[in-house]
């Protein structure tokens, strides 16, 4: 009798035994190698090293198709579950060497544009009202300096106090002043020479509060009436008016307030 040498199924020959071979050649030891065991002992002795994972006592009950899934890996794809229904699932890998069957999250979300959105899809954009005031510079929103405005509300800037007479024309439009020595007026943007870009246009008004007759005299980009530093430095409250045309400011001056 012919017997192959079989530790493993695919090596298991399926033309033996052959026609004529004697039926008690099916047996044989079960120790040693291969060719040393009869047919039946071949098969399985093949089959329990190649499966030699199932050691224990319970059922294996996946099916062909079941066990299918399993060759060749599946990752990201459908992968039959037991004990779960209810809904469609996903295997997620939980990051800790363990794996959980999840609902996954929907995404069938309905958008609704709010108060001064678009919506075309999902994609969102500014509904701007036009000559509102307002622009897209690129991607950015930002105030249209080009439209033309008519405001309803009241305008007011709150008033900057500056005892030393340096004006910086970034920090307010208003002020009021309360020297107490000798006081240059000047005018500046950002505490530096004065910047067309931000003062140019420029207008406000300066409370002059001269109670102990300090000098008073005119210094850098402030310009006014000749004597007006002389008329200043008399004891008094004074209401100054300016205008900057980015390079200058151009200054008024009240009389003294009773």
């Amino acid at each position: 009798m012919a017997t192959e040498d079989a530790s493993y199924i695919s090596e298991l020959n399926a033309a033996y035994p052959a026609d004529g071979d004697a039926v008690g050649e099916g047996g044989g030891t079960t120790t040693g190698t291969g060719s040393t065991r009869g047919h039946l002992n071949m098969i399985k002795y093949a089959l329990k090293t190649q499966f030699s994972g199932l050691a224990g006592t319970t059922a294996v009950t996946a099916s062909e198709a079941e066990m299918n899934l399993l060759a060749g890996g599946y990752e990201g794809t459908a992968v039959v579950s037991t004990g779960e229904s209810g809904a469609t699932k996903f295997l997620r890998e939980d990051g800790d060497a363990t794996c959980s069957w999840v609902v996954p999250t929907d995404t069938n979300t309905t958008y609704t544009a709010g108060n001064g959105l678009d919506l075309s899809g999902t994609e969102f954009s500014t509904d701007l009202k036009s000559a509102g005031g307002l622009a897209i510079d690129t991607t950015e929103l930002t105030i249209d300096f080009t439209s033309d405005n008519a405001w309803t509300g009241s305008q007011r800037a709150t008033y900057v106090t500056d005892n030393d007479g340096s004006y910086d024309l970034d920090a307010g439009q208003n002020f009021i002043t309360t020297p107490s020595g000798t006081t240059t007026i000047t005018f500046t943007t950002g505490g530096t020479n004065m910047s067309s870009a931000s003062s140019n246009g420029q207008s406000g008004f300066i409370k002059l509060i001269n109670s102990g007759g300090e000098t008073i005299s005119l210094g850098t980009a402030a310009n006014g009436a000749a004597g007006m530093g002389t008329t200043l430095s008399t004891t008094g409250t004074y209401l100054l008016s300016y205008f900057s045309d980015g390079t200058n400011v151009w200054l008024t001056n009240s009389a003294i307030y009773a």
